[in-house]
């Protein structure tokens, strides 16, 4: 990473999975303290200069619907904690989940996510 993204912080889910499947890059004027992260997830509280601070999870989720039942439940958890009582969420990346099932690249998948 200091290769490619010389002068620039970065953190990754690395300690939950060793393929590190998610890395989120910050400059200077930005500050980030991880607070959880995990296979599918890594959620981090971020404070940029002059402005209020927020939590950001960045989700990077598995292919398979029985995989994902995990990330959801991850989720819940983390909103209910007393960490995000009256704070600002955003949460961004891929979910794999369709909207429509010929949005898929195989023709046998036809039902959405519980």
């Amino acid at each position: 990473m200091t290769k490619f993204c010389r002068g620039w912080k970065f953190t990754s889910n690395h300690l939950a999975d060793a393929e590190g499947r998610i890395i989120i890059i910050w400059q200077d004027q930005v500050q980030v303290r991880v607070i959880h992260q995990s296979k599918q997830s890594l959620t981090c509280e971020v404070k940029i200069q002059n402005t209020h601070v927020f939590i950001y999870t960045a989700i990077y989720a598995f292919n398979t619907r029985e995989e994902r039942v995990n990330l959801w439940v991850e989720l819940l958890d983390l909103q209910q904690s007393l960490l995000f009582f009256n704070r600002p969420w955003m949460m961004g990346g891929d979910f794999n989940e369709i909207v429509h099932p010929e949005e898929h690249s195989l023709p046998e998948v036809t039902t959405l996510a519980p």
